[in-house]
């Protein structure tokens, strides 16, 4: 019996810890929170991108045209011509340049100096006094040749002039001593030229005219 009181004695302090470790709770650690992230450092550029402003682009447009003073221009069928304060006239059946020539064709000059991309045709013109062809046919040859030499003796290229004798088939003016005269028809385009081709290939230089002037 007193063995039985001992061993009853030693086994109840080892029940009480073993009954105190199974109702122990675990403690779980918290993990340790992260530490912030280091601030974003704002970067400078320090060769920021050069702005390159765009060049404008040159006017090409061959149709704007310089004007002096006194000078404009006649829409017509064939083309633009030039209209100048003081008309060269000829006198009757001569093919020598009219004495104000220097003043009439000096605005057709300044005209081409200041507009270098346009070629002019001369045209030579006669009244409707005598045969068509080949009398005055052959006035208004002489005439547009003349007015050409003049000019480029005058310093304009020759390669920017071109000669249409068109006789008596083209009586613009109401009387016959305005029709003894140079008309000059400005050619900025391949188009102007073609519209003044096809119009000429419409013209009779043999057909005597019926014009009803002085």
């Amino acid at each position: 019996m007193k063995k039985f009181l001992l061993i009853f004695i030693l086994i109840i302090p080892l029940i009480f810890v073993i009954s105190c470790k199974s109702t122990q709770t675990a403690v779980v650690e918290e993990p340790e929170p992260a530490p912030p992230p280091p601030p974003v450092e704002e970067v400078v550029d320090e060769y920021p991108p050069v702005v390159v402003a765009e060049e404008p682009t040159p006017d090409t447009n061959r149709n704007e045209l310089i004007f002096p003073a006194g000078i404009s221009i006649r829409e017509t069928e064939r083309g633009k011509i030039l209209v100048v304060d003081t008309r060269a006239i000829y006198d009757f059946a001569s093919t020598n340049m009219p004495a104000n020539v220097p003043v009439s064709f000096g605005q057709v000059i300044e005209f081409m100096n200041m507009n270098e991309n346009v070629t002019i045709i001369i045209e030579g013109h006669t009244s409707n006094m005598g045969i068509a062809y080949p009398y005055n046919y052959n006035l208004s040859v002489e005439r547009a040749r003349n007015a050409k030499i003049y000019l480029v003796n005058s310093g304009i290229a020759e390669n920017r002039l071109m000669e249409s004798p068109l006789g008596e088939s083209l009586p613009e003016y109401p009387n016959q001593d305005d029709l003894r005269r140079n008309e000059f028809v400005v050619i900025t385009s391949d188009e102007d030229l073609q519209v003044y081709s096809d119009f000429v290939l419409g013209l009779d230089m043999r057909k005597e005219t019926t014009y009803m002037g002085n």
